[in-house]
């Protein structure tokens, strides 16, 4: 809101990062085990990508891809959600993104979410 619709900003009439402050204690009282995962790529990776797939209506112009970046991470970083972890897809596959969510996501999974996967492999070789 800030970069493209002109409020939201530090001090101004819905500032962003208060409101995702506000949301994210909601979210630690309802789901205190949630998991916040920065996904992130270079900006030369993230212009290339929104060449070769463009969406019908972009929000992030290619100029602003630096700015967006920044924010994300500086919003990650003040984020009240202490389980978290980041995923850089610069160079890696899916495939690599995925064994690295795997192995970056089971050390912090709750002793609840361990029994639950635990059953359903369980009924998946039944």
């Amino acid at each position: 809101a800030p970069l493209y619709y002109g409020y939201g900003g530090p001090g101004e009439y819905a500032e962003r990062s208060l409101l995702a402050r506000s949301m994210e204690r909601v979210i630690m009282e309802k789901a205190p085990d949630t998991v916040l995962v920065l996904m992130k790529a270079s900006r030369d990776v993230i212009a290339g990508r929104m060449k070769d797939n463009p969406h019908a209506h972009p929000v992030v112009q290619e100029k602003d891809i630096e700015t967006v970046l920044e924010r994300f991470e500086q919003e990650y970083g003040v984020s009240w959600i202490r389980r978290k972890f980041e995923l850089d897809t610069s160079t890696a596959t899916v495939e690599e993104t995925l064994v690295e969510f795997d192995a970056k996501m089971k050390p912090l999974l709750s002793q609840v979410d361990r029994t639950r996967l635990l059953a359903f492999r369980a009924m998946e070789g039944a």
